[in-house]
């Protein structure tokens, strides 16, 4: 979603909505017809971990990005809701400055966080293979602690 003053008529505002795949091209292919539009301000709504792509490429191509959190920017109750009205009442709602954007850590900061995150993965999964191995005899081996039966056949 695109908004921006008419050119033809200066009270109306101009508005278009496109759709993009989340791919790296198709995310790039947005960043240019944005540029092409002379936005400089891109606000996106808070879902998931579905905004981080997108908010870092778009980032990092020299826009403002704006995370909304989706409980500040609620549509109104009984419209219908889909992606696109979404994107129109997102515009609308940026534009008439009823939001702030939500915190999203300076890129040093994310980096670090990335970092930890990775870091307790690792111990975790370290701690997953040390109890396994614990567990798990290696094949020829009994396990520590269990009893070995041995059954001969009588003839």
């Amino acid at each position: 979603m695109c908004s921006g003053p008419h050119e033809d008529n200066p009270g109306r505002r101009r508005q278009e909505v496109r759709e993009y795949a989340t791919r790296v091209p198709a995310l790039l292919e947005l960043a240019d017809w944005l540029r092409s539009q002379s936005v400089q301000l891109v606000a996106m709504e808070a879902t998931s971990s579905y905004w981080k792509p997108l908010f870092y490429l778009l980032e990092a191509e020299g826009f403002a990005c704006w995370l909304l959190n989706a409980k500040h920017v609620k549509n109104v109750p009984g419209r219908p809701k889909t992606d696109r009205l979404d994107a129109v009442w997102l515009a609308k709602v940026v534009e008439r400055g009823m939001c702030r954007p939500s915190l999203v850590h300076p890129k040093p900061i994310r980096h670090l966080r990335d970092l930890t995150r990775y870091r307790k993965l690792c111990r975790h999964r370290h701690s997953l293979r040390y109890a396994e191995a614990r567990i798990m005899p290696m094949p020829g081996q009994a396990a520590k602690g269990a009893a070995v039966i041995g059954v001969q056949a009588s003839a």
